[in-house]
């Protein structure tokens, strides 16, 4: 009988992702402008009619804080702990900045262009092995292009 309980233990800790190799990894978007910051996020597959995510900091703050992981063989990446392909992030109602992942050429875009994106791993500041940190800057505010 113990020998039952203890292989049924062994498999029921054993399904699903070893937690030994399971990786979350936080994903944090920051405003460190004194602008007033808003972002939508946007899915392609979302049914019609859907209303974006919206997230807003008036100031310096944090803006929004994701998680990705690997579990179930998920890709750990900025892209999957945002939950969008498209993102629209507004300055002060008046300056805007588009980050997308076009389903016509399997490219990241920005309008307009952009040297840091919020899809791509190598924007984000590695503050540790499961931190990283994507700062809205005033640069990227004098980037961003007039509504």
């Amino acid at each position: 009988m113990k020998a039952h309980i203890f292989i049924f233990l062994v498999v029921l800790f054993n399904c699903g992702t070893d937690q030994i190799d399971r990786i979350n990894r936080h994903y944090i978007l920051e405003n460190k402008t004194n602008h007033v910051l808003e972002m939508d996020l946007y899915l392609s597959y979302w049914p019609k009619g859907s209303e974006p995510s919206k997230y807003y900091v008036n100031g310096p703050g944090i803006l929004r804080d994701g998680l990705s992981d690997n579990d179930a063989g998920h890709v750990i990446s900025a892209f999957s702990a945002l939950g969008a392909d498209s993102v629209i992030v507004t300055y002060d109602g008046i300056k805007r900045q588009i980050y997308y992942a076009s389903h016509f050429d399997g490219q990241l875009h920005s309008i307009p262009e952009v040297q840091k994106h919020l899809f791509v791993e190598e924007s984000y500041e590695i503050e540790s092995e499961t931190l990283y940190r994507f700062t809205f800057t005033e640069e990227d505010y004098e980037l961003a292009e007039f509504i």
